[in-house]
This record gives structure tokens, C-alpha cells and sequence, in this order.
């Protein structure tokens, strides 16, 4: 292991070079020499890996392992990020200009995780930087070089998700941290500026923080680009080496704005891009009201860029939804807080999809899971073209914390009502990983899979009978007489309901004002109160699956109710009974009924005919529509 922090010996190496040339200050230098063991660099062993702990120079390492003069930070085994601090260093030298220069490389044969390098403290100074070598390869050395050092500094290195996979792993050798002497410079503080999303014709200010020294001109700004009447460099102030300018930015429309502030002094020039997004407050999600809508909406995820249309909004932090490639190698979005230290709140939105009219069964789908839970909350929005919310259709919140990831989708099935209105799907990640008390954060993974509208056309209801038409004929006044229908029902989702509208409603009875959905028999009882002609209709109706749909059937009844019969005494009557049953006399239509009301006999017969009859009793016989009474024995 090697370390030089000594301040003498970076004088001395100043003072023995020649006037006019720039030295480059040793401030910590780690050769990571004392490990001497663990995983081989150019094949990793990772069954052999063993976690290193640190030492004087490498503060707090998170998933950092042993590598045979070097470290690995991060799990190869694509589950963790890793990360660690250099000690406290004083780089107020060169006015706050520093190096920090490392040998790399990525411990997977074609893919690595990205080393992202950062003061603590000042999130706006992260760089990151993914290698180009791996673990068969010779070392690179690549410098990240940083603005705003000061008296007590601390630098972070760690590594993040690479964009084309999960691969997080890379390996670390050599570190240096340095400082030029003698040249001039102009540094700033930020690589870029972003305002984020800005109410439109409010206003958001930034600051940048300049560095010059031994500085031939004084410093310009001028701002450039399509988006530069959004951007105003409102105040400069001068502190010795120390330059302060105020950025306003002041959206007018709802959209992305992009410009570049270009500062220069002499020969030195600076390229800092601006950008911040302009929101109607009536549309923060920026939905296109004058998008065409799709037909279909089928998204699996399997290709990366996703659909067209498709687009996501960071609302806050710097955590994104993300194309992925799990663990059973099925790609994925994914979004995850944990471990970010930020606050996050994105939205995936899908293209404008067209929603079918009424009378469509529609249901939005998807496969889902979540791990790393301890809070968190994934929404389930629809939006119309306009930017109205129509409705929140699910809140996933977990209620258990977890640490790995499900390894199972849960299937999401949400109901949409066919109304016809064209609609953007949001699907809305709010997460907090920024509380110092890690108790109090609120986080969760989630992968998304398989997003799908689809519809099905709702049939509509039907009500069929055995009978169109009732006919109780004509019976006396004073009795009664019952006749049954058979009622079946399709495509029904309520009761059937029956009921006898008209005039005469008041003559009838129903056993039952209610059927199953597949239908049933209803008896109906005419009671002979009054002598009359029958007005009266039998309604059954029923709703079907659709919004408004209904079905109505109509069962006209008809008869007479008559006030007197005559005895069957007489030759000169058209039927005489005999010991079997009747005798017709002349041609004619008859009916036979017993007392209450059940059919015995009915047809045409001709003069002469013998009819037997199989009963005793009192009955009433019509013949040609004129009532007699008589008695079977």
C-alpha cells in the first residue's frame, strides 16, 4: 500500500520544476497493494469473493470485495451496486480544481456497471463514466476532473445500473486524487443545469459557481440554442477567484426546453447545458391532446426503445423507470429508490390508446412485482386526451417489508368503462429514500410487464317465451282459470321481472314477479270477477352486461269473462254427454274444461263424432266460442 498526503512532499516536486510549467499535486494516492487476495482481475473466482473492508484512505465500503491488489465495488452477480468514501481532503488548492484518476475495468466480458464519482454533499457534481474494458483486459486509466474542492472534502465512488442491463461490477485500481498549480483555469461547479419541471410563466433560479484563475479576460455568458428565450443569466457577481451567476428559467409553453450557456474568458471556454420543462398546471403530465390514438395497446417490453408513444415524466428526483433484464432474463420496465438517497416520483405514460363505445367488455392488463419494500406506492391512472384524470384505477402499496424481488408476476386486471374516450394509461412510481432515519424511508422495486387493453363486444340481452299470446279463452264469471309460460333468458346479468300492465291488470295474479337470470315458469290466474273483453299484456324485462342495456318482453293476454252458460239438456244443443263422454251433432271447434280451469279436450270435429273422456265431474264445454255446462259421470 502506498499513501502520500504529505504536503512537503508535493511542494518539493512544485518547486524543482521549471518556471512556467504546471505541476500536478499528489493529494491521496491508493495502489490498494496490501490486498492480497481474492478474486483474480482477469477471471474472477466470484465463489473465492471476500469482502474488504476498508482501510486510513477507503472509508464505509458497501458491497466492496477483495481482488489481488485491487477492489471489486459492486456484486458481479448483478443483485448490488457498491460504493465507498475517501477520508476528508482539503482540495481548496487551484481554487477548488482537482483530478481524480483511476485504473478500470468492468468484471464481465462484454458489459459493466457505471463508476459514477461525486463530492458529497454536492449532488450536481456527479460524473459518470462506463468502461470500455473488462476483466481479460489490460487496466484503463480514465480522470474524472472536478470543480468546488474546499478545505474539508469528501469524494464518493460507487456504481450504478449500466442502461443496457444490470451489470453493476467494476474494478478499481490505482486511485490517485491531484490538483494542478500555476495554470490558469476556469472551472465551474456543475456539468449542467436542469430546472426540472416549472409551472408555465413561473420562474426557477439556479446558481453556477465559477472558478477562474490567473484569468487573462473577464468572464462572457451568452446562451444559445432553440430553447434560449426560456433562459436568462440574471445577476453575475465577482468575489476574488470566486464568479456567481444567477440562471432564471421561464417556461411560456408546455414543453421541453434546451439551450447551452457558453462562458468564456480569453482562450478558455465553458459549455454548461441548460434544459427544464415547461408544465401547464391543467396538464402536468404534458399529454398531447392532439396525439392520433392507437388501436390496440400490446407492450411486453421485449424491445428497447419501447413502442412509439410511450414517454416518462420525472416529476421528482433522479429515479427513472428503466428497460431491464431480470433475473429469469424476461425484459421488463423497472424503477427502483432504494439506495438513491432521493426522493422519486416518475410516471410511465402510454401512447393514446382508443377506448371503444358502449356495449365493449374493456380491461387493461399487465404483470407486475415488487421487492426491496418498505413503503412506497406504485398508481394506476387514466387520463383523458385533455390531461383529465378520469379515474385512479389501483394503488399498489405494500404492506409487508421485503427484501429480494418476487419471483413471480401478480396478474393486474383492471375493468375500464367503455365510454368511448380516448385515453392515456399512467402508471406512477412515488418513493423516498432521502430521510437520514432509514426507518423512515419509503421505498420499492418494481417491474412491469405485459401492458395490454383489450375489448370484447357485450352481447345484447334476450327474453324468450313459449308463448307470444295468452289466450284464456272464455270463462265464467266468477271462476278462475290459470295458464303457464316458459321464459328463458341470454346474455342476462339481473333478475327477470314480470308484471301485467293494462286495463284489466287487476283480474290477474302471478305466482312469481321474479325469475333467474336463465329464465324459469311463471303461472299466471285470470280470476272471472267482471264480465269483459281482456286488455291486459305481460311485461318481463331483465338488463343485460352493457351500460343501458336492457330487454323487454311483451305477452299480449286474452279472453272474455262471461256471465251465464246453459245446460246441456236439449236435442237441439250442438253436444250431448253420454256414459264415455261427448256426442258432437254438428260440425265445430271444441274445448273441454274441468272446473278449475285445466284442458280435458280441443279440436274440430265433425257431425256424428263419439269423444271419450277420461274424467268425472263438473265441466264447461265451448263450442264455436258459446259456453255450456254439464257434468261427466
Amino acid at each position: 500500500m502506498q499513501r502520500i498526503t504529505t504536503y512537503w512532499l508535493s511542494l518539493i516536486a512544485l518547486l524543482l520544476l521549471p518556471l512556467g510549467v504546471t505541476a500536478q499535486t499528489v493529494i491521496l494516492e491508493e495502489s490498494f497493494d496490501e490486498i492480497t487476495s481474492g478474486s483474480n482481475t482477469s477471471n474472477p473466482r466470484f465463489a473465492s469473493l471476500a469482502r474488504w473492508q476498508g482501510n486510513e484512505n477507503i472509508l464505509s465500503p458497501k458491497e466492496v470485495y477483495q481482488a489481488d491488489k485491487a477492489i471489486l465495488v459492486g456484486s458481479p452477480s448483478n443483485s448490488r451496486v457498491g460504493s465507498f468514501e475517501l477520508k476528508e481532503l482539503d482540495l481548496s488548492g487551484n481554487a477548488g480544481a482537482f483530478d481524480v484518476t483511476l485504473e478500470i475495468k468492468g468484471c464481465h466480458t462484454n458489459k459493466s456497471g457505471i463508476l459514477k464519482v461525486s463530492i458529497v454533499g454536492n449532488d450536481e457534481s456527479a460524473q459518470e463514466y462506463l468502461p470500455v474494458k473488462y476483466r481479460g483486459d489490460e487496466w484503463e486509466t480514465h480522470t474524472f476532473s472536478f470543480a468546488g474542492g474546499q478545505r474539508t472534502t469528501t469524494i464518493r465512488v460507487e456504481t450504478l445500473n449500466n442502461t443496457d442491463g444490470n451489470y453493476k461490477g467494476v474494478f478499481i485500481n490505482n486511485l490517485v486524487v491531484s490538483q494542478k498549480q500555476g495554470e490558469p483555469t476556469l472551472v465551474a461547479d456543475i456539468k449542467a443545469v436542469d430546472f426540472r419541471r416549472i409551472n408555465i410563466n413561473s420562474t426557477s433560479v439556479r446558481q453556477v459557481e465559477l472558478t477562474g484563475t490567473n484569468l487573462t479576460a473577464p468572464i462572457d455568458t451568452d446562451i444559445q440554442g432553440t430553447g434560449k428565450e426560456a433562459f436568462k443569466v440574471a445577476e453575475k457577481t465577482n468575489v476574488g477567484d470566486q464568479h456567481t451567476l444567477s440562471l432564471q428559467f421561464t417556461p411560456t409553453a408546455g414543453k421541453t426546453y434546451d439551450a447551452t450557456l457558453h462562458i468564456s474568458s480569453g482562450d478558455l471556454a465553458l459549455d454548461i447545458p441548460l434544459t427544464g420543462v415547461g408544465v401547464d398546471p391543467q396538464n402536468p403530465y404534458g399529454l398531447d391532446p392532439n396525439a392520433t390514438p392507437i388501436e390496440t395497446l400490446n407492450e411486453p417490453f421485449t424491445n428497447d426503445p419501447l413502442l412509439a408513444g410511450w414517454r416518462e415524466i420525472a416529476f421528482e428526483g433522479e429515479v427513472h423507470w428503466m428497460h431491464a433484464m431480470p433475473y429469469d432474463g424476461e425484459p421488463v420496465m423497472s424503477i427502483e429508490a432504494a439506495g438513491t438517497g432521493l426522493k422519486a416520483r416518475s410516471a410511465l405514460i402510454t401512447p393514446l390508446v382508443k377506448a371503444p363505445e358502449r356495449n365493449y367488455k374493456t380491461v387493461l392488463t399487465a404483470d407486475y412485482r415488487v421487492g426491496s419494500a418498505k413503503g412506497g406506492e406504485l398508481l394506476i391512472k387514466r387520463f383523458d386526451k385533455q390531461g383529465n384524470l378520469i379515474s385512479l384505477l389501483k394503488s399498489i402499496i405494500p404492506t409487508e417489508p421485503t427484501e429480494g424481488i418476487a419471483y413471480k408476476s401478480t396478474p393486474l386486471s383492471i375493468p375500464i368503462k367503455s365510454d368511448g374516450k380516448d385515453s392515456y394509461f399512467v402508471f406512477e412510481y412515488i418513493g423516498d429514500d432521502s430521510p437520514e432515519n432509514e426507518a423512515e424511508r419509503k421505498t420499492l422495486t418494481i417491474l412491469l410487464d405485459n401492458v395490454k387493453l383489450s375489448s370484447e363486444e357485450i352481447l345484447e340481452p334476450v327474453i324468450t317465451t313459449d308463448l307470444e299470446q295468452i289466450d284464456f279463452g272464455s270463462i265464467d264469471k266468477g271462476s278462475k282459470f290459470v295458464k303457464a309460460i316458459v321464459v328463458t333468458g341470454e346474455h342476462i346479468t339481473s333478475r327477470i321481472t314480470a308484471e301485467v300492465v293494462g286495463r284489466d291488470k287487476d283480474f290477474f295474479e302471478l305466482d312469481k314477479l321474479g325469475l333467474p337470470a336463465m329464465g324459469g315458469t311463471i303461472q299466471i290466474t285470470l280470476n272471472g270477477t267482471k264480465e269483459t273483453a281482456l286488455e291486459a299484456t305481460l311485461v318481463l324485462t331483465a338488463k343485460g352486461e352493457g351500460d343501458n342495456m336492457h330487454a323487454t318482453k311483451e305477452i299480449p293476454l286474452v279472453g272474455k269473462i262471461v256471465t251465464s252458460t246453459q245446460e246441456v239438456l236439449a236435442d237441439a244443443t250442438p253436444v250431448h254427454f253420454t256414459s264415455e263422454g261427448l256426442t258432437i251433432e254438428h260440425d265445430a271447434s271444441v274445448a273441454l274444461y274441468s272446473a278449475d280451469g285445466r284442458l280435458l279436450l280441443a279440436g274440430s270435429y265433425r257431425a256424428g263424432d263419439n269423444l271419450r273422456i277420461d274424467y268425472t265431474g263438473s265441466v264447461i264445454v265451448y263450442v264455436e266460442g258459446a259456453a255450456y255446462k254439464g257434468t261427466l259421470r
